[in-house]
């Protein structure tokens, strides 16, 4: 049963620092949601016009102009490496039809949290946030995941899981947290987008990634034409047809941004994994 392999890669974890750090937030401080001055709709439609950013923090002034410029014609917005401070509070709740829910993972120059944001144009039913086990050396910060659900129809409900992956740790570490956020897709019968910054800085870390998805009948979803391995963001789906893929180098991120479009329309005969 994959319930048991899942659970057997997070059982021989090496439990962390269990010293709740200052810069790092309690559970009850995790999550921030940004609404819009007016509400959203209370459903995605099932055409899902993705965007996927590592957005650098926000570091490099123009970075407002770019993100306002990519999501404007998406409905679904996943960033990695976003902060909660005044100029990202300020563009996304200015952003007229879309929802955003911000996971922090810690406090960056003892200022501003910094993590990751998942948004779209249909009401936020559920979101659960996943805190890695293990933490980055040095630093001794974690990495986040982010699981929404956003209704498709009002019927069906998608399911959009947003990873930031840790990156300067050991194998076992690195597949110890995709487990730990992977696992939330076990119950959910609709369809399924996986999306974020992996880390995939090699092929063994790429093999993990790709056993860890295949096991939930994800399908990787080309932007580029490298090897995998050699690209550190990817985007997954299940039970939904991909129309469109891409990724835009920016100016402002050492990330492109990927996007995709997806059919979800189609009711497919794939159901949830028996974990």
């Amino acid at each position: 049963m994959l319930a048991r392999f899942f659970s057997l890669i997070l059982f021989f974890s090496v439990s962390a620092n269990s010293s709740q750090q200052e810069f790092i937030p309690d559970d009850k401080n995790v999550l921030t949601e940004i609404s819009p001055s007016s509400p959203p709709s209370s459903t995605l439609g099932t055409s899902i016009r993705l965007l996927s950013w590592n957005i650098l923090k926000g570091e490099i002034a123009g970075w407002e102009q770019e993100l306002d410029s990519l999501q404007a014609n998406r409905n679904v917005i996943l960033l990695q490496e976003g902060m909660l401070n005044p100029s990202f509070r300020k563009l996304l709740s200015g952003i007229v039809d879309k929802t955003f829910v911000f996971a922090a993972s810690f406090l960056w120059e003892q200022a501003h949290y910094t993590g990751i944001y998942n948004g779209g144009s249909g009401q936020i039913l559920r979101s659960q946030f996943f805190r890695s086990l293990d933490r980055e050396p040095f630093s001794e910060t974690p990495k986040m995941a982010l699981s929404t659900d956003f209704s498709l129809d009002g019927v069906r409900t998608l399911r959009v899981i947003n990873v930031h992956s840790l990156n300067f740790v050991d194998d076992m570490a690195y597949e110890r947290q995709l487990a730990q956020a992977l696992v939330d897709f076990s119950d959910h019968t609709g369809p399924m987008l996986l999306a974020g910054d992996f880390n995939t800085s090699n092929q063994v870390r790429w093999e993990i990634l790709e056993r860890l998805t295949t096991a939930l009948q994800l399908r990787r979803v080309p932007t580029n034409s490298l090897p995998p391995w050699q690209s550190l963001d990817h985007i997954f789906v299940k039970d939904c047809e991909v129309t469109r893929a891409s990724e835009l180098p920016s100016n402002f991120s050492d990330h492109p941004a990927l996007m995709a479009d997806l059919d979800c329309s189609k009711i497919l005969e794939s159901s949830a994994v028996a974990f």
